[in-house]
């Protein structure tokens, strides 16, 4: 199965959000248990890079790609 991501949730994720980062983990792990596709569009990855764009926050954005390489999205 393939399960789309969000912006949303990869910040959430990125940033360790005290409420949502341990639900995105849990549906991380569990789709790669399950052998599910974990897919986002181009235009997340525009969206993601924003902020930290602005912030001159590199770290980040170099976090999010790393996170997209290690999961094969």
């Amino acid at each position: 199965m393939k399960i789309f991501i969000d912006t949303a949730p990869f910040i959430y994720l990125i940033e360790n959000h005290p409420v949502f980062a341990h639900k995105m983990k849990m549906l991380i792990t569990d789709a790669i248990v399950n052998g599910d596709e974990i897919v986002t569009s181009v235009v997340t990855i525009a969206e993601f890079r924003v902020k930290p764009t602005k912030e001159n926050r590199s770290d980040i954005i170099k976090k999010f790609e790393e996170l997209l390489l290690r999961l094969d999205v």
